[in-house]
């Protein structure tokens, strides 16, 4: 669900990233080697809540059946610190709490798509609608047409950056998306890279989504919250508020389908 790893070499930054994302090999508690873009709290703009609004989403993802890359806690020790060259990640690791949050690097293939990508197959089309209601249900405004956060290998997407999802407490005019008008006028998703693609199409389907939802249990729930590291936890809500609002969403699931296929019409 959210294995934990161990930082072991330096590779390079990132080419681009609001939150100074960095490209190291880590180790897996069994040895085996993995490549991890991984982001640490002195690059985040809601450290550390971004980091605990990240790992929700990105375990909550994973369980949906959403293309997400595989989610890591990140460990970095003051031996792998030292052996970093670059003065800018020298920087940054030292002023981060000591785990950081990773995403699982992605084969060769995958580039960006945007909305002037062409007209996409049914799976895509598929794909695109649930990654639509996961961002819209969860507050997710960071999957911009400019900004995508998300690459395609043509078969499938790959979605990552969710350090925005989950603020429903600082998201002006905010309603739960299960409330009747809660993604109209100002909160309408018109922005996202994909509702241009999906507004007005017929047979939009959301029961896969709807289904696994709400077979999230209660003690999934509590795993997710567990598996966030007390490191994180000092003097923040935002775990509390996240899991929360997941329990209620699960509870609230077909009802926000019904006003997010609306929203599209």
């Amino acid at each position: 669900m959210f294995d934990s790893i161990e930082a072991v070499r330096f590779d390079r930054e990132m080419s681009n990233g609001r939150t100074k994302p960095i490209l190291i090999n880590c180790e897996r508690i069994n040895g085996d080697e993995v490549e991890v873009v991984a982001k640490f709290s002195f690059g985040c703009d809601n450290s550390p809540n971004g980091l605990i609004r990240e790992a929700l989403a990105a375990m909550l993802a994973k369980d949906l059946g959403l293309p997400v890359p595989e989610p890591f806690l990140v460990s970095i020790t003051p031996e792998f610190i030292a052996s970093v060259e670059n003065q800018a990640v020298l920087h940054l690791l030292k002023n981060s709490n000591k785990h950081g949050f990773g995403s699982h690097k992605l084969p060769d293939g995958f580039g960006v798509w945007t909305a002037s990508s062409g007209r996409m197959s049914k799976k895509l089309e598929q794909e695109a609608l649930e990654v639509f209601a996961f961002d819209a249900w969860l507050t997710n405004a960071d999957r911009r047409i400019n900004n995508p956060n998300l690459l395609t290998d043509g078969r499938s997407f790959a979605i990552f950056d969710h350090e925005y999802t989950l603020m429903t407490d600082l998201n002006l005019g905010w309603q739960p998306p299960w409330i009747q008008g809660a993604l109209a006028g100002f909160n309408a998703p018109t922005n996202h890279v994909f509702y241009q693609s999906l507004k007005g199409v017929a047979g939009l389907d959301l029961s896969r989504i709807c289904t696994a939802m709400s077979s999230i249990s209660d003690g999934r729930i509590n795993e997710y919250a567990q598996a966030i590291p007390a490191s994180w936890q000092h003097g923040s809500t935002a775990l509390a508020q996240g899991v929360d609002f997941i329990s209620q969403l699960r509870e609230n699931v077909q009802l926000s389908a019904d006003e997010l296929l609306r929203s599209l019409k």
